[in-house]
């Protein structure tokens, strides 16, 4: 009873945030015409299990539960063992050093407040499992798709974790040995626990020296047409419960923080601090990559959802940590931006941005649906940045001012935002010569409707050059230019609640050689407004 109770609660809060959030949604999806159909908001709402070529892109599947060496239990069996055979020598007493925990997150709510400790590394599958097959998510079987699933951790003894009303499980307690000790007991230590849990593989030596994982990472790129480094990586090196990472350089290189004495398992989990890239509307991303005593160099190719997530990676990478021309980042007060990637053509658009406006904390801020067989890749970058320029623009405004300003000023703006960053990472950061798509077809009743689109390109013709008149004459007369998008979002994007209070506040900071009649001719032709001929 109690169980359809809150499921009861929930639906209803479900209705009341998709209900609130319909004007939101409208003025918040990137789409190419107007043929958006509303009634079927909830449909992109299931889990990524979709169709896919590549075979890292199912879920992940467990096998048998694996015996740790790295379990005290384990670990105090070696040192005993290790005390009788070292006659007339001290053995160290040992006590365990870490906790092996898991917990079950009631709502994104309580996965967020975990998520806020930077110091804890959460797994959404469990470590003391053999992965049987390589996935890119996982989700516990025995919890429904629309709730967090399980998140595994090691801790140390003493660690504080965060304060959420759920109580963490203990699995088992750890004990991890001095890595590159000068007493070889640590070393002798570590080689009995694998020999007791019969985990030394064929071929593997516990003699050998220390070695320090490291890895390179690249992705593919239309534009470019090949490979490039991927920065910000978080690069991961387990063996059972024994984990060190890495994050990527400028080079796409990086080191673990520790060492193993064999193979480890490499993964890349697509996340850092400010967001989380979500296989489908739940599962997190990952990249779950070979086991192996060497470097591991990757190159994400087509033909999976993982050159996917590698692009929205580099987005995100870009707009979160990289150069913004000055655009405001889109970074949340509370918790990261959770961007959902959804493997299809989605009836609302290629993007979508709800921001914070979900009151059951099920649904992500972001949504990015591409079929990834036919998908160029500076497609999902732009449209990345796009929904990331909204979530700027929403933070910058806050959610009162934002939802009053007409859909023109909502689409133009995070048009020029896309148009300006997308432009800046080919151009400048890759050193190609690109120049995307910047919208400067419009002309009032575009569509194939016969309607106008609102996803206008008036902020790109402040900044650009290029006078889209001398084209077509059913387009804006542009003469306008030296505005800076910098100066755009500080002084102009503030106070524009709509083309009448944007033609205003330019008129106050026009640049010098600027007239106002250079503005007034701009205007005219969108939307043909009286207040624009005065």
């Amino acid at each position: 009873m109690v169980d359809n109770i809150a499921l009861s609660i929930m639906k209803t809060r479900m209705l009341i945030t998709l209900l609130l959030m319909s004007v939101f949604f409208v003025n918040s999806c990137k789409k190419e015409d107007d043929s958006v159909v509303y009634e079927n908001t909830l449909e992109f709402i299931d889990d990524a299990d979709h169709d896919s070529k590549s075979s890292n892109d199912g879920m992940i599947v467990l096998g048998n539960i694996q015996n740790d060496p790295y379990k005290f239990e384990n670990m105090l069996q070696a040192r005993n063992q290790l005390a009788n055979e070292r006659v007339g020598l001290i053995t160290p007493t040992i006590t365990a050093t870490h906790k092996y925990m898991r917990i079950k997150p009631r709502n994104e709510n309580d996965l967020d407040a975990l998520k806020a400790d930077t110091n804890l590394v959460l797994w959404d599958y469990p470590l003391h499992y053999e992965i049987v097959s390589l996935g890119s998510y996982y989700h516990d079987p025995s919890i429904a798709d629309t709730l967090p699933t399980w998140q595994y951790f090691v801790v140390p003894n003493d660690y504080q974790l965060p304060v959420i009303h759920v109580r963490a499980e203990l699995i088992y307690n750890l004990y991890f040995p001095e890595e590159n000790s000068s007493d070889t007991f640590y070393d002798e230590l570590e080689e009995r626990a694998y020999q007791i849990t019969g985990n030394i593989l064929e071929g593997e030596n516990m003699k050998a020296d220390w070695w320090t994982p490291t890895a390179v990472i690249k992705a593919y790129d239309d534009i470019v047409g090949g490979y490039i480094p991927l920065q910000g990586v978080e690069v991961t090196a387990r063996r059972f419960t024994k984990f060190k990472t890495g994050i990527t350089d400028a080079n796409g290189y990086c080191a673990v923080d520790g060492s193993f004495k064999n193979s480890v398992n490499y993964s890349i989990k697509w996340e850092r601090g400010y967001w989380d890239i979500r296989n489908g509307v739940i599962g997190q991303a990952y990249y779950n990559g070979p086991y192996q005593k060497s470097q591991w160099v990757l190159n994400i190719a087509r033909g999976g959802k993982s050159l996917m997530f590698a692009t929205i990676h580099r987005a995100a990478h870009k707009f979160y940590y990289g150069s913004t021309l000055g655009v405001k980042r889109p970074i949340l007060s509370v918790g990261k931006t959770k961007i959902a990637y959804l493997d299809r053509d989605a009836s609302w658009g290629t993007g979508c941005c709800w921001g914070t406006w979900d009151l059951t904390g099920i649904v992500p801020n972001i949504f990015i649906a591409y079929p990834h067989e036919s998908t160029r890749t500076e497609d999902v970058f732009s449209t990345t940045i796009h929904e990331l320029g909204h979530q700027s623009h929403l933070i910058t405004l806050g959610q009162s001012l934002y939802v009053d300003l007409d859909k023109e000023i909502h689409e133009s703006w995070a048009a020029a935002i896309e148009w300006s960053l997308t432009n800046h990472h080919y151009n400048e950061e890759l050193g190609r010569q690109y120049s995307h798509y910047a919208y400067q077809d419009w002309y009032p009743g575009n569509l194939p409707s016969g309607k106008t689109s609102c996803y206008t390109p008036i902020f790109i013709d402040l900044i650009d050059t290029y006078n889209q008149f001398i084209v077509d004459v059913r387009t804006p007369n542009d003469r306008v230019y030296k505005y800076n998008i910098s100066t755009i979002q500080n002084s102009i994007i503030p106070v524009s609640r709509s083309l009448q209070s944007l033609y205003t506040v330019l008129d106050l900071h026009r640049p010098l050689g600027i007239t106002r009649d250079d503005i007034r001719t701009l205007m005219i032709k969108y939307w043909d407004q009286d207040y624009a001929r005065n």
